[in-house]
């Protein structure tokens, strides 16, 4: 009765030697069913094999879930929401301090309430609720202004660093600028221009200030990344694979697209996860 042979996999890494050393078998000339394994199974392999990570990441997950839906879930439960003052109704002592953890309150509805994390301020407002709303705040500027900041920066310094020449020289220079011009001196122009009118737009979903504090993050944070990825694609436009590309008659857009910004996705990650914080 023959045994069904189970398919070998091979990293892609392993080349010419590891492929041929498979189809060879036990003894020569036995062959075996070769699967190639691709670059995110291979992350997920070796990251099932880290327990801590595995633990880190569920952490993270369970953060950011609070911060998207808790909030809201945490008003609803509670009966007061974050702005909800208390100044003696439970959430302040007779010397009008902030009172502590598991006080008791008497909600807006004239029901019983408890502070979990006591009054945040001499108000009496809910420590924990404010918590809960600050995070989803810091959660969305946070994460957008890293995906526009890296989605920019990758761009400009993918095709400073391709193209080189005068569109190197454009960028490079534009880059050197923004890192000189003064920050504080364009938050002070924009809060005292056209601030209060940007802090209300909200397209519906996001806080008030979210997208001005975007935008601020946007403007003088994409260069960083920019100067970073521009070295490591002038090092990745002189490989072979690029080469080849060229030669076969792949256009710059392309050779970008399918060649160079795979390659990035390394520092990208690794930036992108210093820059949220």
């Amino acid at each position: 009765m023959a045994i069904k042979q189970q398919p070998e996999l091979l990293g892609s890494g392993a080349g010419l030697a590891g492929a041929i050393a498979i189809e060879s078998g036990p003894e020569l000339g036995e062959h075996a069913q070769v699967r190639a394994r691709g670059y995110w199974e291979q992350v997920w392999k070796r990251l099932r094999r880290d327990k801590l990570a595995l633990v880190s990441g569920v952490v993270i997950l369970l953060l950011i879930l609070m911060a998207a839906i808790g909030g809201p879930i945490a008003q609803r439960l509670l009966h007061h929401g974050p702005d909800d003052v208390f100044l003696g109704l439970g959430g302040t002592d007779a010397k009008l301090l902030p009172a502590g953890p598991l006080s008791t309150i008497q909600n807006p509805d004239g029901s019983k309430g408890m502070l979990i994390f006591g009054a945040s301020d001499a108000l009496g407002r809910d420590e924990f609720l404010r918590l809960l709303y600050g995070a989803r705040v810091s959660l969305e500027v946070a994460v957008i202004s890293t995906i526009t900041t890296m989605s920019l920066g990758a761009l400009l310094g993918s095709m400073a660093g391709y193209f080189r020449g005068w569109v190197d020289t454009i960028l490079s220079r534009l880059i050197e600028i923004t890192m000189a011009f003064p920050g504080l001196l364009f938050l002070i122009a924009l809060s005292s221009t056209v601030g209060d009118r940007m802090d209300n737009i909200t397209l519906g979903v996001f806080g008030k200030g979210v997208l001005t504090l975007i935008l601020v993050f946007t403007v003088f944070g994409w260069f960083y990344p920019a100067r970073v990825l521009r070295s490591q694609t002038l090092a990745l436009r002189e490989k072979e694979f690029v080469e080849a590309a060229r030669m076969v008659g792949a256009g710059d857009a392309r050779i970008i697209r399918s060649h160079v910004l795979p390659h990035l996705v390394a520092p990208i990650v690794v930036f992108s996860t210093l820059a949220v914080a």
